[in-house]
């Protein structure tokens, strides 16, 4: 099993991806009115009303470019969970042609910010270990240059969340083969860490952290 500093960089990874992946659904859904949707205030307010489990709150801004909301608030697909975002909001988001993916699209955003984001995930009650995935692959690809979270929490963090969350998201770089953590910032209870990681979205899902590449100190 993965170090459980990794394993919640994974989840941290797949909490964004679920995000922009439900963006990019939501551009789908829109048919002949996607112009329309994505340039405008109102469009784009119609767009997400249409979105099964999206709620967003003081939402402003066009989906195609900047966005502000107060609020915004999913469900995972599957049963998953449920992640709520707070003052959260990107930059520069537009799509790309990248035919390596299963829907041919690369999603990308100048940044994505949250002053908190909470991640509920369904208890486990079975006494089976999880059964690991048959891959990590997405089916778009995700660019994001500034992820910009104050804080991450989440049910198996407790009462600690993850502070600082920072860094360069690329989930399905290198045509879709890994995923990557750039200048990852984050702290957690009196740990701080720096660094970058990758993943590979295939099994056996090897791990690259160097140690010149992490560093803790307590504060």
């Amino acid at each position: 099993p993965l170090p459980r500093v990794y394993r919640w960089r994974r989840r941290l990874a797949w909490v964004v991806g679920s995000l922009v992946l439900l963006i990019l659904l939501a551009l789908i859904s829109a048919g002949g009115w996607l112009w329309w949707s994505v340039r405008s205030d109102p469009g784009t307010a119609w767009l997400f009303s249409r979105v099964p489990g999206l709620q967003i709150t003081g939402g402003q801004g066009t989906l195609w470019g900047d966005y502000e909301a107060d609020r915004i608030e999913f469900m995972l697909p599957g049963g998953g969970g449920k992640v709520v975002m707070t003052r959260v909001g990107w930059r520069g988001l537009h799509l790309e042609r990248a035919p390596w993916t299963r829907y041919g699209t690369r999603v990308a955003l100048d940044e994505l910010h949250a002053q908190r984001v909470d991640l509920t995930l369904p208890r486990n009650d079975k006494k089976e270990p999880p059964t690991p995935p048959a891959t990590l692959q997405l089916p778009v690809e995700i660019a994001i240059g500034a992820l910009n979270f104050g804080e991450l929490h989440a049910t198996p963090l407790g009462d600690t969340p993850l502070r600082g969350v920072k860094g360069a998201l690329h989930l399905g770089a290198e045509r879709n083969t890994l995923h990557r953590l750039d200048g990852l910032s984050v702290g957690w209870d009196k740990l701080t860490a720096t660094g970058n990681a990758r993943i590979a979205t295939s099994a056996p899902f090897a791990l690259d952290v160097s140690k010149r590449d992490i560093a803790a100190t307590v504060i």
